[in-house]
């Protein structure tokens, strides 16, 4: 049976899911401490798991640790034989690991070390493994040539822009040849294959230990949106489409976004986007400066247009004023203002449970977890950053019935700043207000500054505060 045991101090932050299945299905790992050194340098052997022996040719690869999400830096990676290797690792101030690759072999990563401590001896014992293999097809089910195929897992990401397949040097990336093969090295954890061809996409989630199999593109689709306030040009507005997926840390991570800049008229055209469930987001800027977001959950079918219109509505205008025994340390520019349309309008992401993440009273910080995330990614929301003095406004805001959410942040210096309750007040944008674009004026709207009881934990909100795969609002400050 392949075991793990590690040996040392590996740091005090718990590793759950990815890291545990990745030791299981890896191999055996085991790390000693020797001499303390900023950058640390990691040695080690790495034999095969049934006879023992060295494993003769292998690439070790450095993997930087932010915040648990894991950064494999495949162009820094180097070539070893007879089993031996050593690194010196780079960027000190991130936890490290190291990552081990072989062909006939399942690939497995070590435990995390943090600055400071000695340098590990880290000693991998590989899985033998079948390579995973799958083949493309188009709609008519015939072998696709030439479709480039990306793979994604919890700690390996895959950088995709817009659908960009151009190399970069972080992703793992196959070709398929004239009957529509492709191979990927074995993997310890779950993954993701996407195939992106002329003529179409295809997108599968697999186990570790299952192939990729057949994966049939389907048409690419088409999105048309027009602004109709502000100025784009002026306003550098963008809009943006993101498949919406699983969150957390067992979750393949994909960084896809497809975005555009208005043309002169205010119109933006997305020409190939991949059909799935996911969401426009729409963000304003001021002179450099994020003002404000529009996010629009959306169903887009295969080789279809849809199109939409933002600004057909109204808009609401209001202040935040401080009520508490302390608001001295309370910025104005950094809190958060959440406008959420009740109901969703796309079905979440599987594994999702939506009963769990259903608003109470419009609102539920369970979608600040990963889960929820996802969940709140099913939701028309829009975003405003205040000013200064605690104004903010949303426009374009169609008829129905609306959360606005609340939530200031105590300031701490060289620390995190912690959190408030969210502040919930209820909002109904007539049908007539939408269609003349009135002003709904909400006037000064008193927030109470005393910490939510998770304050410590909750802390500052991360960028996924708005649904995962949008272009997001800066964190605050």
């Amino acid at each position: 049976m392949i075991h793990a045991r590690a040996q040392g101090t590996i740091g005090q932050r718990a590793l759950t899911g990815i890291l545990v299945l990745g030791l299981l299905l890896a191999g055996h790992v085991a790390t000693t401490l020797a001499k303390a050194k900023a950058s640390p340098r990691v040695t080690g052997q790495v034999t095969d798991a049934v006879t023992g022996r060295p494993v003769e040719t292998f690439d070790a690869i450095p993997v930087s640790e932010f915040d648990q999400e894991c950064i494999v830096q495949r162009g820094q990676a180097k070539h070893f034989t007879a089993g031996q290797y050593q690194l010196d690792l780079q960027n000190a101030k991130n936890g490290h690991r190291v990552r081990i690759e072989a062909e006939g072999y399942r690939a497995a990563m070590s435990d995390v070390f943090r600055v400071g401590q000695q340098d590990p001896v880290v000693n991998f014992a590989l899985e033998p493994a079948t390579a995973t293999v799958g083949r493309v097809f188009n709609g008519a089910r015939k072998p696709v040539s030439g479709a480039q195929v990306f793979l994604a897992t919890p700690s390996q990401i895959a950088w995709l822009p817009g659908g960009d397949i151009r190399q970069n040097p972080s992703n793992v990336h196959a070709k398929t040849d004239r009957f529509g093969a492709f191979s990927f090295l074995a993997q310890f954890e779950p993954y993701t294959v996407i195939a992106m061809h002329d003529s179409g996409y295809a997108e599968v989630a697999r186990k570790a230990d299952e192939m990729a199999g057949e994966l049939v593109l389907a048409p690419w689709a088409r999105i048309e949106a027009r602004l109709q306030y502000g100025d784009p040009v002026a306003d550098r507005t963008s809009v943006c489409f993101a498949p919406l997926r699983p969150q957390g840390s067992e979750a393949q991570r994909i960084q896809d976004a497809w975005c555009a800049k208005s043309d002169a008229s205010g119109r933006y055209f997305l020409d190939r986007v991949p059909p799935s469930r996911g969401g426009l987001d729409v963000q304003r800027r001021k002179s450099s400066e994020f003002v404000s977001a529009e996010y629009l959950p959306v169903d887009v079918p295969p080789g279809r247009q849809i199109s939409h219109e933002f600004g057909a509505g109204g808009q609401i205008r209001g202040s935040i004023a401080l009520a508490g025994d302390k608001t001295d340390d309370v910025r104005f520019e950094n809190a958060r203002v959440w406008l959420v349309k009740k109901g969703a309008l796309i079905t979440p992401p599987p594994g999702v449970d939506a009963e769990k993440f259903a608003p109470s009273d419009g609102w539920n910080d369970a979608w600040e977890t990963p889960a929820g995330r996802a969940y709140f990614g099913t939701l028309h929301l829009f975003y405003a950053k205040p000013t200064k003095g605690g104004v903010f406004r949303f426009e374009g805001v169609p008829a129905g019935n609306y959360t606005l959410a609340i939530r200031v942040f105590h300031h701490r210096e060289r620390e995190r700043s912690l959190s408030a309750k969210t502040h919930l007040v209820q909002i109904t944008v007539g049908e007539t207000d939408a269609a003349k674009r009135n002003t709904i004026d909400l006037a000064a709207i008193q927030v109470d500054t005393a910490l939510r009881p998770d304050a410590e934990a909750a802390g500052e909100p991360p960028d996924e505060e708005l649904p995962a795969g949008a272009v997001l609002p800066p964190e605050v400050e």
